[in-house]
């Protein structure tokens, strides 16, 4: 199974020739709607290339890290002007390549025209990132506590929130994997999710005291239950699967959503491992609280002065004053974008 679901992922160095001389590249404009002048291209040996040029001082540049089969280059080409490239040496890496190229495009999408000197410090600190992310993503695999939960967040994604919002709205509203206080951001509306197995005791821990604090958002909790099954039962679905069914949707309607959820799946420590194949999970159900006033939680304000980072668990069943009808919740929920 490929790690992060190539089947439709368009390649956009397909039409590209590599040059006729050693020390060249060839290239094209990676959008021609993007602030700054990012580039597709291939060297002499035929290897991806992905490069930006700015004008930024070549010392103010951090040191770019090594990204395993991806090689970062820093390229003085001028006064006060230099070149930032990346060059993919194994097609084993090639899906992670396509992903993390998008992924620096998107974090610079909203600096003005022509701002490539700022650009290429976001990319450089970005890189950084990455090389942490892909670390972790290497040494280690997901305890089960970390795989419902993010089987949790995935069955909300595909089923309550594809469908309702616009595809690239949808993909960047899934912040759990991101550790912000909540897993969904929509709009005004903050969404906490908690999923557990249908044996377990019916509460939920949660981690800090800002977890269930709305702010000035609106805040939901929802609770979701999840059974152990068969693979043979048709409902059942791995942990592979599930990414599987929810990069599927992404790809046919927007590639670029679909490369938002999987940078997310890369920051959640997801890779496709024979091993997250094992269990096949079932859905069992869900309830929906809105939480507010008189809301069993500890908030910032009802702590003393220096008392923070409280962990606590809230009974389900003491929130019975809070719950919500399935099809009023996602009114709440979804209404500023009908």
């Amino acid at each position: 199974m490929p790690s992060l679901s190539l089947a439709r992922m368009v390649d956009p160095w397909a039409d590209i020739s590599k040059p006729g001389h050693p020390g060249l590249s060839s290239g094209r404009r990676a959008d021609a709607d993007h602030p700054l002048d990012f580039f597709y291209g291939k060297d002499f040996h035929g290897n991806h290339v992905f490069w930006l040029e700015g004008g930024t001082a070549y010392k103010s540049i951090p040191r770019l890290p090594v990204l395993g089969d991806i090689d970062t280059m820093l390229i003085e080409t001028g006064i006060n002007r230099c070149r930032l490239s990346l060059t993919l040496r194994s097609d084993e890496q090639k899906d992670v390549f396509r992903v993390l190229c998008s992924n620096l495009m998107q974090a610079t999408e909203n600096l003005e025209q022509g701002e490539n000197g700022t650009g290429i410090l976001i990319v450089a600190n970005r890189l950084l990132r990455w090389h942490d992310l892909l670390r972790r993503r290497r040494d280690g695999t997901l305890s089960q506590q970390q795989i419902i939960g993010l089987i949790g967040e995935l069955l909300f994604l595909r089923d309550r929130v594809l469908g309702r919002l616009p595809p690239l709205v949808a993909a960047k509203a899934w912040r759990g994997p991101y550790r912000d206080e909540q897993d969904f951001v929509i709009g005004n509306k903050v969404i906490e999710i908690k999923t557990q197995v249908a044996t377990a005791d019916k509460r939920v821990r949660i981690s800090s005291e800002d977890q269930l604090d709305s702010g000035q958002h609106r805040l939901f909790l929802v609770h979701q239950t999840l059974g152990t099954s068969e693979h043979a039962n048709d409902s059942a679905r791995t942990l592979n699967r599930i990414v599987e069914e929810v990069l599927d949707i992404l790809d046919k309607q927007h590639a670029g959503a679909a490369d938002t959820c999987r940078v997310a799946l890369i920051e959640a420590g997801w890779r496709s491992r024979p091993e997250y194949d094992d269990t096949a999970w079932l859905y069992v159900g869900s309830s929906y609280f809105e939480v507010k006033d008189g809301f069993p939680r500890i908030t910032p304000s009802l702590l003393p002065l220096g008392v923070e980072r409280v962990r606590y668990d809230v009974q389900i069943n003491a929130c019975d004053d809070f719950i919500l009808e399935e099809m009023d919740a996602m009114e709440m929920m979804f209404n500023d974008y009908k």
